[in-house]
């Protein structure tokens, strides 16, 4: 009776470890599968900040670059030669100049460092190249 007897409690433990493991294994998987999701939302999270921070590096740079543009054509135009010339013509056809209209935008660098030393000057010039020309207003 002794043997039946201790067939019976290692089949009992034997039983009862089965079940742990199988309890264990199923925390594991479910802490596995939070900890994936997780890591999921964490690598979405992060591949859209770096998908904005992209966009923004792009914009930026299409933005100075735009504005560069504008302002060197802007830059070569505003000439006292330019000026007269556009004064000639207009005269030229029966009319009188008496203005001009300029605009300078500022570039994210002036603006982010509030540095309008450049933008100043090239005002003084533009100011300085509109009366040359003979422009009343501007």
């Amino acid at each position: 009776m002794e043997t039946e007897e201790l067939k019976n409690q290692t089949a009992e433990a034997a039983e009862e470890l089965k079940n742990q493991a199988a309890e264990a294994a199923e925390e594991v998987k479910e802490q596995a599968a939070e900890t994936a999701s997780d890591v999921k939302d964490s690598a979405e999270d992060l591949l859209k900040n770096m998908k904005e921070k992209a966009e923004d590096v792009i914009n930026d740079i299409s933005e100075n670059e735009t504005v560069k543009a504008v302002r060197e054509k802007v830059e070569g135009w505003v000439s006292e030669e330019n000026l007269k010339n556009v004064k000639e013509k207009v005269e030229g056809a029966g009319m009188k100049v008496l203005s001009s209209h300029v605009s300078r935008g500022l570039s994210r660098e002036e603006l982010d460092n509030h540095d309008l030393t450049a933008a100043l000057a090239w005002w003084d010039k533009c100011i300085d190249v509109h009366k040359r020309a003979g422009m009343k207003y501007m």
